[in-house]
């Protein structure tokens, strides 16, 4: 089973959004204070304080932004090689593409809160909020592309490493069931030696029992000879007496 890379990054995801979220509301806080001061007197240093906050909540936004698509990445992935290669059913799927929608919907929501331009901003209000939606708009998308061939990239690395490993494993089955072809053969030639070696086994034990049949024939027909003479001897010693 293939590792599943989407509990790592729906919980960097999760994280950032946490952070993304008190930066924001913390954005703001400061901007509602800033501009009831500034109708009373006007502050550098709660306008400089404004922009360091809007510039450390734009830095989340983008970090978000790449959080989200290294999610949705990973969803796109697991719905493209197949669930069940992951271990994940249909209904988790599902859960996950839906997760990826609400951090997209709050990506955009976030997005907008940091494209109000600070009061008395940098620019002076050089810039309308619709021609920094415009450009934003178009930033993002060139950066989700620029993402998403990066990712492509990445997982069309990956592929090829697993298609090479896949090819290096079956080289190596290959090998391993041709030595174990050849040991089969050696055992066959070795089990054809022992039954000929016990064939002529049993044929040299055969023929010593028949020597030793003869052997104990011819050894019978001394002893009666030899008893012969002996009862002749006794027979003429007696007669002799």
């Amino acid at each position: 089973m293939s590792r599943d890379p989407y509990h790592d990054f729906a919980s960097d995801l999760k994280s950032s959004l946490s952070s993304a979220r008190s930066l924001s509301e913390s954005y703001r806080q400061l901007i509602a204070r800033t501009t009831s001061q500034s109708q009373a007197s006007s502050s550098s240093n709660s306008q400089a304080e404004v922009e360091s906050a809007h510039d450390r909540l734009s830095d989340a936004i983008e970090g978000l932004r790449q959080d989200v698509e290294d999610v949705k990445q990973s969803v796109l992935v697991v719905e493209r090689s197949g669930p069940e290669r992951f271990g994940v059913t249909p209904e988790e799927l599902n859960n996950r593409k839906a997760f990826v929608a609400e951090c997209e919907a709050e990506v955009k929501a976030l997005s907008k809160v940091a494209q109000a331009s600070p009061p008395g901003g940098r620019n002076g209000g050089g810039f309308s909020a619709v021609q920094m939606d415009d450009e934003d708009e178009d930033a993002t998308e060139a950066f989700e592309r620029e993402q998403q061939q990066i990712l492509m990239s990445r997982q069309d690395t990956t592929l090829d490493k697993i298609g090479s490993t896949l090819s290096s494993l079956r080289n190596q089955a290959g090998m391993m069931g041709q030595e174990i072809g050849e040991q089969i053969e050696i055992i066959d030639a070795f089990d054809t030696e022992v039954e000929s070696s016990q064939g002529r086994l049993s044929k040299a034990m055969t023929k010593m029992d028949e020597v030793i049949r003869i052997s104990d024939e011819r050894l019978g027909g001394w002893c009666v000879w030899i008893l012969i003479v002996v009862l002749f001897l006794l027979l003429l010693v007696v007669f002799l007496i």
